[in-house]
């Protein structure tokens, strides 16, 4: 008898215990499918945050229908929004046809513009074209150290992966500009100087500007122009209330006769 109660005894223990350990893990698994609900409709909330921003600058970029793109309009304008204890956000326009296209410039540009790496220029032009500017660093060997990672920041933000005829005249960056072949150094400042008191909206102002020969003239008429196709827009969200960072960078791409915007190209991290 004493045996069949010792027996009995351990089986409830054992159905007890088997009982409290499956109540543990249904507890776990929810509160785990509870933070995992969160955690998407946190990424919800910010993708639809992210997406909102950006249809209001499309509809900047979509009504700006004069014959210049500059920095001084405003769809160029930065935001940065504090949400207080909620979080943050931070968006920057960029203009991708002020930047230089290294899938199609010519070796001599991209050697003046990256002047201290002739292996790494040999590299991009065996092995473009690239889908993203980013590609052009995984060339790198690890034993090499061409570039720091400030170095990489600073000229990612000169080139571009877009294919795109022509440079906007008042957005084109000053390196990419004093680094185009057949350009001399005074007339690359007299054209940094004449932007800066008003956008271009003629090439044509370029043959009055002392010290532009007609060669120079020729090239920039080849190279230039004065409005913009191409726009990345960067929008960082600090989620401070889920915890939660998330970065966006969407390119955009405008058809100046339709006076429409589309997105061609959507990256988050």
């Amino acid at each position: 008898m004493k045996n069949k109660k010792g027996i009995i005894l351990i089986f409830v223990l054992m159905t007890l215990t088997t009982f409290s350990l499956l109540g543990l893990g249904l507890s776990f698994r929810a509160r785990i499918e509870n933070r995992l609900s969160q955690y998407f409709t946190a990424e919800y909330e910010n993708l639809y945050l992210a997406k909102s921003r950006l249809n209001r600058i499309m509809i900047k970029i979509a009504q700006d229908n004069n014959n210049y793109d500059s920095f001084g309009e405003d769809w160029a304008k930065k935001e940065s929004i504090d949400f207080e204890e909620e979080g943050s956000l931070k968006i920057v326009t960029e203009d991708e046809d002020g930047k230089l296209d290294i899938n199609t410039v010519t070796n001599e540009w991209l050697n003046n513009l990256f002047f201290t790496s002739k292996t790494l220029i040999d590299r991009i032009v065996k092995n473009r074209p690239f889908l993203v500017e980013e590609e052009m660093f995984y060339l790198i060997d690890s034993d090499e150290k061409f570039f720091s990672a400030k170095e990489k920041s600073s000229l990612l933000k000169l080139v571009t992966t877009q294919n795109h005829d022509k440079m906007n005249i008042n957005t084109i960056r000053e390196e990419v500009l004093y680094s185009m072949p057949g350009l001399s150094r005074s007339t690359a400042d007299a054209i940094l100087s004449l932007r800066r008191n008003e956008a271009i909206n003629n090439l044509e102002v370029l043959k009055n500007v002392a010290g532009v020969t007609i060669d120079e003239y020729q090239t920039l008429n080849k190279i230039l122009k004065t409005t913009s196709n191409f726009y990345t827009v960067r929008i960082q969200i600090d989620d401070r209330k889920n915890r939660m960072n998330k970065s966006f960078r969407i390119t955009l791409k405008k058809d100046l006769e339709a006076k429409t915007v589309k997105v061609i190209r959507w990256l988050e991290q």
